[in-house]
């Protein structure tokens, strides 16, 4: 299926108030577009939200087919984004995956109004329609955004592929690392959840160490037991709610031909890890992290051919968007800022961060 036209369904895990209002606002709508949000009081874990938001969508938009039957209609594309954001309470009520991101100077093709779901969607969907032909779904999170190159390698065809990329042992000891043996690279040894940056550098002698970027793909046999894994049994989960479990705390460390946890289950699993190529990795989860990856992404291109003279100066990192911005701005005294929707008048000091 590589390369070919395929059906996608949106699914998206938002707060609350936002799944009632997520129609109307975004204009995306069902059976295309499914939003929920986990149970309340109800912590669910990256796998138990992923099993909830599957059941939700499926009795939703597919009343009456059973639930493999509507997991074959199209891959599911599963957006997760509904934290409570206490690192970036401005968009908590919509969730991060809807936050407003500034048009990019350098870009063509962007709207004023955009999300950084609008900036996500192409790339989720070129992975996918790249996946092989027995991928039911693409797991990945609302508050991060990668770019790559759009040259994708040959995916392998397997129940469960990592989507990982190249980075220092200080920067992957925050996430997930997928470690494959130097002689077979998209073999997957074994996963591990945010290890030391010591214990990283020394299995680098024996093993290539990719960093999670939180994309994975699934094949029907693999989301089948993760739901089982949430206590789905036929159709329904046992005692009518998802069970909490995590998708790369549990589920990732029982992955590979040399699990590090023990479920034979899930180590039943094919399995296998990519890097994606030219990877470039934005973390949009705090307020430090939104302005960071703005300024960082503005600047990606500085070529007074392609920009012009105006364009080739670097951009500080001062964001301001949909605002009426009298106020006198200075680079180092007012750095790590951003204003949206607001009206910030001529007599204003403003600090920094």
């Amino acid at each position: 299926m590589p390369g070919t036209e395929i059906s996608v369904q949106h699914l998206l895990t938002l707060p609350p108030r936002m799944v009632a209002e997520f129609e109307a606002l975004e204009g995306r709508r069902r059976p295309e577009w499914f939003a929920t949000s986990d149970p309340a009081g109800q912590p669910l874990g990256s796998g138990g939200g992923t099993a909830n938001l599957l059941a939700e969508a499926w009795r939703a938009t597919a009343p009456g087919e059973p639930f493999a039957g509507w997991l074959r209609q199209s891959r599911k594309l599963i957006l997760h984004a509904g934290g409570l954001s206490r690192r970036l309470p401005a968009y908590a009520p919509a969730g991060k995956l809807l936050m407003p991101i500034p048009v990019f100077r350098w870009s063509r093709g962007q709207r004023l109004d955009q999300s950084l779901l609008d900036l996500q969607l192409a790339d989720y969907q070129r992975v996918l329609a790249h996946a092989g032909p027995s991928t039911a779904a693409l797991i990945t999170s609302g508050d991060v955004l990668l770019r790559f190159a759009r040259e994708l390698p040959p995916f392998p065809d397997v129940d469960v592929l990592g989507l990982g990329m190249r980075v220092a042992a200080e920067k992957a000891k925050d996430f997930g690392v997928f470690f494959s043996p130097r002689g077979q690279p998209t073999e997957l040894a074994f996963f591990l959840q945010k290890p030391a940056a010591a214990k990283i550098r020394s299995l680098a002698e024996d093993y290539i160490c990719l960093v999670d970027t939180g994309m994975w793909l699934l094949s029907e046999r693999a989301v089948r037991v993760l739901m089982e894994r949430c206590g789905w049994e036929g159709s329904r989960f046992n005692g009518d709610a998802a069970r909490r479990y995590e998708l790369y705390a549990e589920f990732g460390l029982a992955l590979g031909k040399n699990p590090t946890a023990r479920d034979a289950a899930v180590s039943a699993l094919t399995c296998a890890v990519v890097p994606l190529p030219e990877a470039q990795f934005y973390h949009f989860g705090a307020n430090g992290q939104m302005i960071e990856s703005v300024a960082a992404l503005q600047n990606l291109e500085l070529d007074e051919s392609k920009v012009g003279r105006t364009g080739a100066r670097q951009q500080p990192d001062q964001v301001t968007q949909n605002s009426r911005f009298d106020a006198a701005l200075r680079r180092e005294g007012n750095h790590t800022l951003w204003v949206e929707n607001s009206v910030v008048p001529s007599g204003w000091q403003l600090a920094s961060q």
